[in-house]
């Protein structure tokens, strides 16, 4: 696949990087974006803000984007889940092809084409966007029918089962959180089951060590290259979590001013880091100091007990964790309500369907049959 790359400036006033790809040629890609260019001069000498009753795909899904998603959503929504699927995997599929002339089974060929590919998310997106596309287009008299309204996204790709700790395991990761000096942000991520970027958005002004809660209302994540703390939306509310004791303890030395984000720079102090380079960095050198502790633990006790067994902890990524948090909770109460509000789900149902396994044995347990 051929990519050209050009920069021009909408109705709006405001620049756009836009990419016009091609699987013949370079040079196919560079027409396509001649062709664009000279459709988006005559638009602009005319006044005209819509596209023509010929629309392509590609003409309908960039003005898509620009009159319903972009200022309508969250940035760093609009960037990834938006204008990063349109461009990436519509445009380069549909493209040229007439708006009113693409059929149910095109859609169906796309799923074909991805879902052996891409992950569940990737093609829930593609959903998304194709049905706000053709929706919007129908409403503008450009189409008669959505052809992706019936079609199901699925993904063939391998799930592989969420991995989690034993409550043994995670009060030994506990014991050593005392001991490292980057051990408290495992902890947070752990007992409060924290999604990374949450915990990069933490500010020491979310906590109230005198009530022993914390509030999440704000996420740190980078897209396209650039750091973005975003406040908590409508769909994505606040929550209040309690706060041991023992978390507590580990916290107060470290406070500093309210404003500052407890993950921070080790180059500017207060400033937030992203997910990807906590995980890179600190939370790597953590089960990796842990691993060789667990290992020199091993051999002291080997020298009073020739009988000693190794105690082997695999590392777990963050948002397992989570995952761990949510398990451990969910055994202790089997209150599935309870454990969602916790965790910040949008719907009971992602709980449910996370942590309330269809299996005889679990109801035979949970239900106390002998």
């Amino acid at each position: 696949m051929w990519e050209v790359k050009r920069s021009y400036f909408k109705l709006t006033g405001d620049k756009k990087r836009k990419s016009f790809y091609s699987s013949l040629s370079y040079n196919d890609a560079v027409e396509k974006a001649n062709e664009y260019e000279s459709m988006l001069r005559a638009h602009q000498l005319v006044g005209n803000t819509l596209v023509s009753r010929e629309a392509t795909f590609e003409e309908w899904a960039e003005k898509w984007l620009e009159l319903y998603k972009e200022g309508k959503v969250k940035e760093s929504t609009y960037l990834e889940t938006y204008e990063r699927t349109v461009n990436s995997y519509l445009i380069p599929h549909f493209g040229g092809r007439r708006l009113d002339a693409i059929m149910q089974a095109d859609v169906e060929s796309l799923v074909k084409k991805f879902c052996d590919v891409y992950s569940e998310t990737v093609m829930h997106k593609m959903r998304l966007c194709l049905n706000g596309i053709f929706d919007t287009a129908i409403d503008n008299d450009l189409c008669r029918k959505n052809p992706a309204k019936k079609v199901s996204f699925i993904s063939n790709v391998d799930k592989k089962p969420k991995r989690t700790y034993s409550q043994a395991e995670a009060n030994l990761i506990y014991q050593f959180c005392d001991k490292h000096p980057t051990g408290i942000y495992i902890r947070i991520l752990l007992e409060l089951g924290l999604r990374c970027s949450e915990l990069c958005g933490l500010k020491w002004g979310d906590f109230d060590f005198k009530d022993k809660t914390v509030i999440i209302r704000r996420t740190t994540t980078r897209v396209n290259n650039k750091v973005m703390t975003e406040e908590k939306t409508k769909s994505r509310k606040n929550r209040t979590l309690p706060l041991s004791s023992e978390l507590i303890k580990m916290l107060k030395p470290l406070k500093t001013n309210d404003d500052d984000f407890i993950l921070s720079s080790s180059k500017i102090k207060g400033k937030a880091i992203t997910p990807l380079k906590f995980t890179d960095c600190r939370y790597k050198t953590f089960f990796k100091d842990l691993k060789h502790f667990l290992e020199d633990d091993y051999k002291k006790r080997l020298q009073t007990d020739s009988k000693a067994k190794p105690v082997l902890i695999m590392k777990l990524t963050p948002h397992e964790l989570r995952h761990t948090c949510g398990t451990l909770l969910y055994a202790r109460t089997k209150d599935i309500y309870a454990v969602s509000k916790y965790l910040g789900h949008s719907s009971i149902e992602i709980t449910a369907k996370l942590y309330v396994h269809d299996s005889a044995e679990l109801l035979r347990l949970n239900l106390g049959i002998n």
